[in-house]
């Protein structure tokens, strides 16, 4: 007999509740990183998205932006994934959202090349696309 997560009053498990807080945790920190330290230390103003002058503020502003441009993909397969197969999506959603911790502490540094610190994030993000596949096969019966 297979075991089922505890689910929130919303009916989504609690261990994908989890890592969904923490990844808009994330955001919010990288954000904050882009918006009130740097943004001031580089005196790049508003609505400005890149500095003219330095090229390491671009840098951090990049791997926000980046972070940015894959979320929502993220999250959706994220939360199909975690249809299925809560656990095993959890666990990925985890190290995807660790990942962009060490993406921008790499890019951070002013060496684009260094982004790729956070590499693994990918096993992460295609791990829930995989998921996303057989749960959706699931569904209609093939599996």
């Amino acid at each position: 007999m297979r075991r089922v997560p505890q689910k929130s009053e919303a009916g989504e498990p609690n261990v994908l509740k989890s890592v969904r807080l923490t990844q808009r945790s994330a955001n919010k920190a990288l954000s904050l990183e882009t918006g009130r330290n740097r943004r001031k230390k580089y005196d790049v103003k508003y609505p400005k998205m890149y500095s003219d002058k330095d090229p390491l503020f671009n840098c951090i502003q990049r791997a926000h932006q980046n972070t940015l441009e894959v979320l929502p993909t993220w999250l959706i397969f994220q939360l199909l994934a975690g249809l299925a197969f809560p656990i095993p999506a959890s666990i990925l959603g985890a190290l995807w959202v660790t990942s962009r911790f060490s993406y921008a502490r790499g890019y951070y540094t002013g060496d684009p090349q260094k982004r790729m610190q956070g590499a693994y994030g990918y096993i992460g993000y295609f791990g829930v696309i995989i998921l996303s596949i057989a749960s959706a096969l699931q569904l209609l019966g093939f599996i």
